[in-house]
């Protein structure tokens, strides 16, 4: 483990219900937690002038790096998401390496989508993969980000598959069922040790 702390890496593809996990476990047991997608968040700013010159000035906003219209230019091509992702990664494992250091609880979440591809994974001690069916993480990108159809299958498309996820992990979460299921999961494995 490192620094004597249990640090539960928490992943999955797009809309499975990673946030879900992390926020119960948080709540009910008391974990803190960082998640990758908010610190992505504070990086964005950190390099706006950085992203505005590889992607465009119309991505800027008010002075600020517009979500919405990144995420249109990077989930419908490859090469430029990957190039999102190697401007953006070691900046935000930076700051969540601080974290983990800084935090003095025994036992740490971490959420991350690309936590498998990045130096994310090495500073977990276990990967937990939460996984839903295509179907219903489509879904549940229409009803709960406002995302065409369309959009929410481009984004499903732009990521690895379950498979790839479930591969890697050292315990999966069905994110199928009721959020009751769900969260007898966590609770199952929150307690092994």
């Amino acid at each position: 483990m490192k620094q004597n702390k249990r640090v539960i890496g928490i992943t999955g593809t797009i809309a499975s219900g990673k946030s879900t996990v992390s926020r119960y476990l948080e709540g009910k047991h008391h974990i803190p937690r960082i998640d990758a997608d908010q610190v992505g968040h504070i990086v964005l700013e950190e390099k706006k002038e950085e992203l505005a010159a590889a992607f465009g000035k119309e991505i800027l906003e008010e002075g600020k790096v517009s979500r919405p219209k990144l995420g249109a230019i990077v989930f419908t091509d490859p090469a430029k998401l990957q190039q999102l992702n190697q401007m953006m990664h070691p900046a935000i494992c930076e700051h969540i390496q601080s974290w983990i250091t800084e935090t003095h609880a025994q036992i740490l979440v971490v959420e991350a989508i690309e936590l498998l591809r990045s130096e994310i994974k090495d500073m977990v001690d276990e990967v937990w993969v939460v996984y839903a069916d295509p179907e219903i993480r489509i879904r549940r990108m229409m009803q709960e980000r406002g995302l065409s159809e369309e959009e929410a299958r481009k984004r499903v498309q732009s990521q690895w598959d379950d498979a790839s996820y479930r591969r890697a992990a050292d315990y999966v979460i069905s994110g199928n069922g009721t959020l009751e299921d769900l969260y007898r999961q966590c609770d199952q494995k929150v307690k092994y040790e």
